[in-house]
């Protein structure tokens, strides 16, 4: 079973808990960057494969997924996090969606004691 808990919700950031089983597996972090794709971003599959007038008329604003992780995630863990994401920011208005995983084995064992307070 999942857990979602919100650690942080301000208007471009939000940073969320995901446990799973009681375990803590990941910090979710959702930017929004309140603008258009750049040229780097437009590098990126699927945006490549669209013309500039697609891009202009069907992405109007860029969220960036960071999944931070201390091991990597199963299929089945990282599909119902995006698929929580995608719950969550249900798009007003098209959005471009970048996920970018972080994993590092020291990642929640090496916290200054007072973040693991905040986070635990």
């Amino acid at each position: 079973m999942f857990r979602f808990i919100r650690l942080l919700r301000m208007r471009d950031l939000e940073i969320i808990e995901v446990v799973h089983n009681s375990v803590k597996i990941c910090l979710l972090i959702i930017e929004d960057k309140r603008r258009a794709l750049n040229d780097s971003e437009k590098q990126l599959t699927p945006y490549n494969l669209m013309d500039e007038n697609e891009l202009k008329d069907e992405i109007h604003n860029v969220l960036y997924l960071y999944i931070l992780t201390g091991e990597e995630l199963t299929k089945q863990q990282n599909d119902s996090i995006i698929e929580f994401a995608d719950d969550l920011l249900h798009e007003v208005i098209p959005t471009a969606k970048i996920v970018k995983r972080i994993i590092d084995k020291n990642m929640f064992s090496n916290l200054p004691v007072t973040l693991q307070l905040c986070i635990a």
